[in-house]
């Protein structure tokens, strides 16, 4: 339903951190910002990176832990039904323009994950050049090594 669109949306992308935390820590953990700490005291990720992550934590858990008045005001038979409070729901019984455009969700999720492997593939490189310019150096007998 539209009345929670924004905040089911939010609640994706913060699962999708989530995962990838977990992921990139090597270890499942009970929240978003666990994740996102282990990954961070792994190396995983930067500062940076972790102050990102907490501000899609902030937005995930404001999601699930407030209701607007829109949304109690759009609280109908229609989101009863898709909530499991009554039966035979289902995201065909809505009308087209009340539905969670599923493919936006998926396509944030998915945006989200490319980010997150490129800042890897990214810190990975700048890793392997820093390592370079050490053995540069070490070859040219201590010489400075330009970038």
């Amino acid at each position: 339903p539209l009345a929670i669109k924004s905040d089911v949306i939010s609640l994706a992308k913060g699962k999708a951190l989530h995962v990838i935390r977990d992921a990139a820590a090597g270890a499942p953990s009970h929240s978003t910002r666990a994740a996102s700490l282990a990954a961070f005291q792994k190396g995983v990720i930067t500062e940076a990176m972790l102050k990102q992550d907490d501000k899609t934590r902030r937005s995930e858990n404001a999601s699930k832990h407030r209701t607007t008045p829109t949304q109690m005001d759009n609280a109908d038979k229609f989101m009863r039904r898709w909530a499991g409070l009554e039966t035979g729901a289902s995201w065909s019984d809505a009308p087209p323009d009340d539905t969670i455009d599923l493919a936006v969700c998926g396509v944030a999720v998915e945006s989200l994950c490319i980010v997150s492997e490129l800042r890897a593939v990214v810190r990975q490189l700048e890793s392997d050049l820093a390592a370079a310019r050490l053995e540069l150096k070490e070859l040219l007998g201590g010489a400075a090594v330009r970038s």
